[in-house]
């Protein structure tokens, strides 16, 4: 029955591990991003 209500509300292992994925990803796309153009500001 634990199994079937996770399932149904989304919090399962599989989907956990896709959010886990998807966050992984945008991490990396905002360090992709903005870690060059923090980068390059002047050093104090």
């Amino acid at each position: 029955m634990q199994m079937l209500t996770e399932m149904f509300a989304g919090t399962n292992a599989g989907r956990l591990v896709q959010f886990e994925q998807e966050i992984d990803a945008a991490q990396e796309g905002w360090r992709d991003f903005f870690g060059p153009k923090i980068m390059s500001l002047p050093k104090l």
